[in-house]
């Protein structure tokens, strides 16, 4: 994938630890295939002037060496230009389109794919309009199965269909979670329908009765992206992280069980990841020797929960020359797979490493000189440079190189956060690298418009040359900004004074229009804070000014974080305001509760930013509040179940995920100090941290009423991730239609 979307998507996967699926991150050539596809689709809507219909037709297959083909179909004036499969007999053809909105003239409308089945290349048997039809597969007697979207619509869910040769409908099922991909068997008796997450299972329908025959709970962590039936109509689930990497993983009988060969394998694996120490070994390394890359990458996966479990008892060495031999590999995801594998072995034990260090920086080296894998090389030499002072001696130079002359603006934003990495462990190591980073909190004049020259590039699309910018996004200035800010953070954590000539322009990013880079200004300072007091007490003000006028809510509450850590007088007035915020949780003005609980959170859940004896005394007044905190929640849940407006509902949903998260530890147990907490079913002492993963496995009835991460919400989250929107942009858009529509009301 290319464009802002791709850079989109990555942005917010690290901000907001989102998973995607389906997404396209494949080589130079996939990816070029895509950015084709994606220009053709393009071209061909201007194409479509009125639906194909049966009947005789012109075929034209693009010729493109691609596993995604091509083909147009003209009948008369109307052209269809989409995507194509072929029965395995080669006598049929599923062409399919995905739908688009069409804007004219500032009006948006939608417009539904197609889908044709062709006969013999010569002949449409039947043409169909859908939302928005992909996947679609042909069986030897010309039965289509095809899945879609449904259009463009802001909740998870798809259509699986089957029709005949005829165009008559055989199956259709509805899901609520997206569709992944599809199959039909040969003789098209059953077809095959795999969905994402949350539901991740495997359905098999009898194509004659158009009825379920079994659904299987997908046994991968990773999505079916990729289903085929064997001759004797076996399933074949292929899994992985992107379309273009599925492998195959297992199959299925027709009785819906796991086949004799798979069964076997999983056994193997389960031996790998349960078994002592002296039984694993044999079975690991039969995975690692093998020729088939799926059962190396099964291999690598289960020696991660190994050296995970076993720690220093397992001996690394035994399997050390197979990673290197996949290092060195042609198959990308097996090469990254094993230097995963290297660098957390390195963790345990980093003198080992440092041996065969020569190797993997040389496939990185390489890695460096591909168009899209430098910034995978740059995030792995920051990993091995956090190993050891001498690691970090080998990588930085490469890393610097990359920071400060890059082509590629992705690759200098890793690289910032690579040098970070290094920095929070060893100050002294990245110090050449400090000039170069406060240069990106300035002008961008010096670097930018060499970066946008090198992204443009000419594409011939049907003869016609169309200028593109790759990876582009829609403002790398900002993205290397933020990086290099939370580098300079990270290093001034440990060595404040290192940065001393560097704090102005720091704190001159406190005045940036981009919320999230003033955040991220804030988050810096109060990391050179920790060592270095005296060097940013004269940004308090300021901070101070912040907290109470900024524009955004989340910037007002990183500053108030930020504050009540460095100063003692900030600290006793959040302290002091605790009750009150509580007292606000029974309001019937929802975003008043709303943004009581926003601070509360702030105050309480993943990162508390009161000094320990204010933290101490703040979780006192919590402890003695539990029973109002419960009923926040029941007031919350009760109002869900009585509530049909959407963004009155969103608004709910994210106000009893935040309340359910921040409370939890109060609600299950009391507050013995320490950072401490004792059960309240069964009087046992756990750490705060500690207490949840307690309650999930000695009380998991009593988990499953209080998790914060109900499938309600988890859809929630998942339709707020499909917005395409920051979590902060989002969070504002959703409060400016509540208070319209409380204004209506009131």
């Amino acid at each position: 994938m290319l464009s802002g979307d791709y850079c989109k998507i990555r942005r917010d996967a690290e901000v907001h630890d989102v998973e995607f699926y389906k997404v396209f991150e494949e080589t130079v050539e996939e990816v070029e295939r895509k950015m084709v596809s994606m220009l053709k689709n393009r071209e061909a809507k201007k194409l479509i002037s009125e639906q194909i219909g049966e009947g005789p037709a012109v075929i034209e297959k693009e010729d493109v060496d691609s596993p995604i083909k091509f083909v147009t179909i003209k009948q008369g004036k109307a052209r269809f230009f989409s995507r194509y499969n072929e029965s395995p007999n080669g006598v049929y053809m599923v062409a399919f389109a995905d739908g688009h909105l069409e804007r004219i003239e500032n009006q948006e409308k939608w417009v539904d794919g197609q889908v044709c089945l062709v006969k013999d290349l010569k002949t449409v048997l039947w043409s169909n309009r859908l939302g928005r039809p992909n996947d679609g597969t042909v069986s030897n007697n010309g039965q289509v199965a095809i899945n879609d979207w449904l259009k463009l619509k802001q909740t998870l869910g798809g259509k699986f269909y089957v029709f005949d040769q005829s165009g008559k409908l055989l199956v259709e099922r509805e899901f609520d979670s997206n569709l992944a991909a599809c199959a039909i068997s040969q003789d098209g008796n059953y077809a095959a329908a795999s969905t994402a997450f949350p539901d991740n299972s495997i359905y098999l329908f009898d194509v004659k009765s158009g009825t379920l025959k079994w659904r299987f709970e997908n046994l991968a962590r990773k999505v079916a992206l990729g289903l085929s039936f064997s001759k004797n109509n076996d399933v074949f689930v292929y899994t992985g992280k992107t379309v273009a990497s599925q492998k195959y993983d297992y199959s299925l009988t027709l009785n819906g069980q796991l086949s004799e060969d798979s069964t076997r394998e999983f056994e193997k694996l389960k031996q790998i990841r349960e078994g002592m120490v002296e039984e694993s070994l044999e079975p690991l390394i039969a995975f690692l020797s093998s020729s088939d890359s799926s059962k190396i990458l099964k291999g690598l996966d289960a020696a991660q929960s190994l050296v995970y479990k076993k720690d220093r008892k397992f001996n690394y060495r035994e399997i050390v020359p197979y990673l290197l031999q996949h290092v060195e590999g042609s198959d990308l995801e097996v090469s990254k797979l094993s230097i995963k594998l290297m660098l957390q072995i390195g963790k345990i034990s980093p003198e080992w490493i440092e041996s065969i260090l020569p190797r993997v920086i040389e496939k990185c080296k390489k890695l460096l000189n591909t168009r899209f894998e430098g910034e995978y090389a740059i995030m792995t030499l920051g990993e091995l440079g956090t190993l050891n002072a001498n690691c970090a001696k080998e990588v930085m130079p490469l890393i610097i190189d990359r920071l400060e002359k890059s082509s590629v603006w992705n690759e200098r934003r890793f690289a910032a956060f690579a040098v970070g990495q290094i920095g929070k462990l060893n100050p002294d190591l990245v110090r050449n690298a400090i000039p170069i980073l406060a240069r990106y909190l300035g002008k961008s004049d010096w670097w930018l418009p060499q970066v946008r020259e090198a992204e443009r590039e000419t594409v011939d699309v049907g003869g016609i040359k169309i200028s593109i910018s790759i990876g582009g996004g829609p403002n790398p200035e900002v993205w290397v900004r933020d990086a290099a800010l939370g580098a300079l953070g990270d290093i001034g954590e440990n060595n404040p004074e290192a940065l001393k000539d560097t704090i102005p322009m720091i704190v001159s990013c406190l005045q940036r229009p981009e919320p999230y880079t003033r955040k991220k200004a804030i988050v810096a300072l109060s990391q050179i804070a920790k060592k270095g007091r005296i060097y940013v007490e004269s940004v308090f003000p300021t901070l101070e000014e912040i907290a109470q006028k900024d524009s955004d809510q989340k910037v007002r509450l990183e500053a108030q974080r930020v504050l009540e850590s460095i100063s003692p007088r900030a600290a006793e007035l959040s302290v002091s305001n605790i009750p009150n915020l509580i007292a606000s949780l029974s309001s019937e003005d929802k975003l008043a509760r709303y943004r009581s609980l926003r601070e509360l959170e702030r105050m309480f859940y993943a990162r508390p930013s009161l000094p320990e004896k204010y933290h101490h005394e703040a979780l006192q007044i919590m402890n003695r509040s539990s029973s109002d905190l419960m009923r926040c929640i029941e007031k919350i849940e009760e109002e869900l179940r009585v509530s049909q407006d959407e963004i009155t509902r969103s608004l709910l949903l994210e106000s009893l995920l935040m309340a359910k998260r921040t409370f939890l530890e109060f609600i299950v147990g009391e507050y013995v100090g320490n950072d401490s907490f004792k059960c309240r079913f069964c009087g046992k002492v756990y750490k705060a941290s500690g207490i949840r993963n307690h309650l999930s496995k000695a009380h998991p009835e009593k988990w499953k009423l209080v998790r914060p991460y109900s499938d309600d919400i988890l859809k929630h989250l998942e339709v707020k991730n499909l917005s395409g929107l920051s979590s902060e942009e989002w969070e504002r858009q959703l409060l400016e239609k509540y208070e319209k529509i409380s204004r209506k009301h009131n």
